[in-house]
């Protein structure tokens, strides 16, 4: 089955079954994922950004419950502490998401 023979729905499904064990090959996916070509690499790091972002924000929170409540927190520290740190870095008068700051090559 190719990328394209899988939409958003069924790949979240994929996701979420190999998630929903609690021995499920963390180390394995990451020297997978690392075996990826680079570009595929980045690509892979902007979506966990974007998902990290959307956690922080206050319409996630309100979906929330003790299961998840601190994804919502821990995002939202994440989040705010890249922006802070980028501020004090660069100077910059404006707010920068992580998934932002990674160039498209």
């Amino acid at each position: 089955m190719t990328h394209k023979q899988i939409n958003t729905e069924e790949l979240v499904e994929r996701i979420t079954d190999f998630v929903n064990n609690m021995s499920y090959d963390q180390r394995g996916f990451l020297e997978a994922m690392s075996k990826q070509h680079r570009t595929l690499q980045q690509e892979f790091t902007r979506l966990c950004f974007k998902w990290i972002e959307n956690c922080a924000t206050e319409k996630y929170s309100k979906r929330t419950d003790l299961r998840n409540a601190a994804t919502h927190g821990v995002s939202k520290d994440v989040v705010d502490a890249f922006e802070q740190r980028i501020q004090q870095k660069y100077n910059a008068s404006s707010s920068f998401k992580p998934s932002e700051m990674l160039p498209n090559v």
